[in-house]
């Protein structure tokens, strides 16, 4: 009973991941959303499972993508959604009053410090995603939507190779 309603729960998503993949309106929804969520995995908000499989609909975006331009496109959008939630913390530096600025100030500041480091941080994973496209535009397999276990280990290579050391 429990393996058919698992496999039932698999085609479920997998009709879910077609339909959310299937035009670019749709395309940058998922990729603004599934950022947005994989972002509060790293919030304390009890989503802290997710970040063990968050990173696989930024996988399916670059594997399911027409060109590199696409897939540097729609994944800059998952990263930079990630980072704005990741780093809201920033927000947490107004008011800066005490440092002399104004409260206009304080605001500007402290808005363009969390979107300055938000932009950088998105950048600094796009060779990842630049690799990762490469990887999925010269292999034969011509499925969009799956992940093989050897796809998922060499991506996670790649992952933590290049990561900086700073941040491990």
């Amino acid at each position: 009973y429990y393996i058919l309603l698992l496999g039932d729960m698999l085609n479920s998503l997998n009709l879910i991941i077609s339909f959310c993949l299937n035009s670019k309106l749709s395309r940058l929804f998922f990729a603004l959303t599934m950022g947005l969520v994989l972002g509060l995995s790293s919030a304390a908000l009890g989503w802290g499972f997710y970040a063990w499989f968050g990173l696989i609909p930024l996988m399916l975006l670059s594997k399911s993508s027409d060109s590199f331009k696409a897939a540097l496109y729609e994944c800059s959008l998952f990263l930079f959604a990630y980072n704005l939630t990741t780093l809201f913390w920033l927000q947490g530096l107004h008011p800066l009053t005490w440092q002399g600025f104004s409260e206009i100030e304080s605001i500007a500041l402290t808005n363009s410090a969390w979107l300055v480091a938000s932009l950088f941080h998105s950048l600094l994973a796009l060779p990842f995603v630049l690799v990762l496209k490469l990887f999925y535009q010269y292999r034969a397999d011509q499925r969009s939507h799956e992940l093989k276990i050897l796809d998922i280990l060499f991506i996670a290579f790649v992952w933590l190779v290049e990561r900086p050391v700073s941040s491990r």
